[in-house]
């Protein structure tokens, strides 16, 4: 009897409110809930929109330094060739021998300065830059020594550039090994943080669509009870 009277004293509560108050009360908790979402819902575009343009930024650097790396690859190679091509044609006269020195000396510079352009790119994606200077230093090195072993060269001597290329032979091995393995390292670190954003971009969808469920879960829910608060 306890219990029926509670019942029916809260049964008298709730039918002191007119239809009319109930359906205000009905459309000011959808309306609270409408606007939660919508908050909701522009703090997870606000955040999504961020991330993308991160991820644009990470991407463009990416590729930047991947073909910063593959470019510096290529101007050596380059630059070994220009070296082969002084000793061999050099003979042919003082301006033919200046005019492949000055292609060698320019090649090295571009490769020099593309490897400072890595010097730069790297710590923007996070990674260390102790291979670049290592690299950076060995090439210059090996630029002096191309240099000395030149001095020693005579244009008007045939035997001249075998002779030159016997004092240098063998020194673009290591620079060569080491520009390559930079170009790898790049290429695997670009491969990480591809990774690395796939796995953000997942879990933002998930985010929201867990977000979205929740919501619609939560209006659905309280039309429900509103709609038995009615009746």
């Amino acid at each position: 009897r306890g219990i029926d009277c509670f019942h029916h004293g809260k049964n008298m509560k709730l039918n002191h409110f007119t239809i009319g108050q109930r359906l205000s009360v009905m459309a000011a908790i959808l309306l609270l809930a409408t606007l939660l979402v919508g908050l909701r819902g522009i703090t997870l575009n606000t955040q999504a929109l961020q991330k993308n343009t991160d991820i644009m930024a990470s991407e463009t650097r990416v590729a930047e330094s991947i073909d910063t790396a593959r470019n510096a690859q290529v101007q050596f190679k380059i630059q070994v060739q220009e070296w082969k091509n002084t000793l061999l044609r050099g003979t042919q006269g003082m301006r033919v021998f200046e005019k492949y020195k000055a292609a060698f000396l320019a090649q090295s510079d571009k490769t020099q300065a593309l490897l400072h352009q890595l010097l730069i790119l790297q710590p923007e994606l996070g990674m260390d830059t102790t291979q670049v200077k290592q690299t950076i230093e060995l090439h210059a090195q090996l630029r002096q020594k191309y240099l000395v072993a030149l001095q020693n060269y005579d244009i008007q001597n045939l035997a001249s550039a075998q002779l030159v290329d016997g004092q240098v032979n063998g020194i673009d091995r290591e620079p060569t090994k080491m520009i390559d393995d930079v170009v790898h390292r790049t290429l695997a670190h670009a491969q990480k943080l591809n990774e690395q954003m796939t796995a953000q971009n997942l879990a933002q969808y998930q985010e929201t669509r867990m977000t979205l469920w929740i919501a619609m879960a939560g209006i659905l829910l309280s039309g429900v009870l509103i709609t038995a608060w009615l009746i």
